[in-house]
């Protein structure tokens, strides 16, 4: 016979399952795209590249996550208290650092064309909107796209604030999936997300702050905290598209 479950031992699995409830009451969902490698023969193609401007986020996240460890389950009922208090201050942070105008996702475009340049590249920036899933963009933009050998499209971008346990500092966390099209915008030839602040592509920058009080207190602080994870981000994708005939960079060289 099967043996009956222990209240005891569910305890952590149910607090875990609530903890990830309250990540994604702050953070919208995180379903990405299959990753596409950039082949040898389309990278040898490549010497011409228009990098698409798209909009900012109209808002930026703050979340301070847990991992379900015992110490986390003990700590449960000041995680609801903190996503409470972020909740009711969310506005006030949007709205002073907004007044800082921080541009992260322009300035994403302009260290990501000056990356590619550094790496070869032929490169030119025009302002556009991204709309759709990444698997079916849509891409529209006031000027005709230069005749090109690829179109780079961030799409689904995320800038926000993240601790990754509750006793840790906030990180800026930057994200957006890259999409390089070629030059006709029909062709997938690579696509991959990168994001700062976490376990993915690009590695950690930018400074960190030790409470919600602090990131609203600092809002120029926090919106240079961001532009530099925005770099890292740049650095990563510029990464990926490198000739192969160029030496590696490391992804926090700028």
């Amino acid at each position: 016979m099967p043996k009956p479950y222990s209240v005891v031992a569910i305890i952590p699995h149910v607090a875990t399952r609530i903890i990830s409830i309250i990540a994604c009451i702050l953070l919208p969902a995180c379903t990405w795209p299959p990753k596409i490698d950039l082949s040898p023969q389309a990278s040898a193609q490549l010497k011409s590249i228009v990098v698409l401007r798209v909009p900012e986020p109209e808002k930026y996240g703050v979340a301070r996550g847990a991992t379900g460890s015992q110490l986390d389950i003990l700590l449960l009922p000041l995680v609801i208290i903190a996503v409470a208090d972020i909740r009711s201050k969310q506005p006030v942070f949007d709205k002073t650092l907004n007044e800082q105008r921080p541009l992260v996702m322009s300035h994403l475009v302009d260290k990501l064309a000056g990356q590619l340049e550094r790496r070869g590249f032929a490169v030119k920036v025009i302002d556009g909107e991204v709309s759709g899933k990444p698997e079916e963009l849509k891409v529209s933009t006031r000027d005709a796209i230069p005749q090109c050998d690829g179109i780079v499209v961030l799409s689904d971008s995320r800038i926000s604030f993240l601790a990754h346990y509750f006793y840790s500092d906030y990180q800026p966390a930057v994200s957006a999936t890259a999409t390089l099209f070629a030059g006709d915008g029909k062709q997938v030839l690579y696509r991959r997300r990168h994001q700062s602040g976490n376990d993915t592509s690009a590695s950690r920058a930018g400074a960190a702050f030790t409470s919600f009080d602090a990131l609203i207190a600092n809002p120029a602080a926090a919106a240079e905290s961001l532009r530099d994870a925005a770099e890292v981000v740049a650095a990563a994708i510029a990464e990926d598209l490198r000739p192969e005939s160029q030496p590696a960079e490391s992804v926090g060289e700028k």
